[in-house]
């Protein structure tokens, strides 16, 4: 698993973006988590952040990507190409 945490304007880390290679049949998926900043007291945790990637590159279910994590989705699409050595077009975005 290869994974970045993303981070607002002031350098609090708001979310995570990951990507796993699915070793029954070599499919690479990416899948992000993202803290809501909007609601009082909510705090990004990092394990809790990695596991609910873990549960939707397992479970493979979709949600819409937040608008400001769409670039750092695509690099990490990029970059689980590369680091994997699948096509780009093989590479699942969840």
């Amino acid at each position: 698993m290869i994974y970045r945490y993303v981070r607002d304007s002031k350098n609090n880390p708001i979310g995570v973006v990951g990507a796993v290679k699915d070793e029954d049949n070599g499919d690479v998926v990416v899948a992000w988590s993202k803290c809501k900043q909007s609601w009082p007291g909510d705090r990004f945790d990092r394990e809790k952040g990695l596991a609910i990637v873990l549960n939707r590159v397992n479970s493979r279910r979709s949600r819409p990507v937040p608008m400001g994590f769409n670039p750092y989705v695509c690099a990490m699409a990029y970059r689980a190409h590369k680091y994997f050595r699948v096509p780009l077009e093989e590479v699942i975005v969840l």
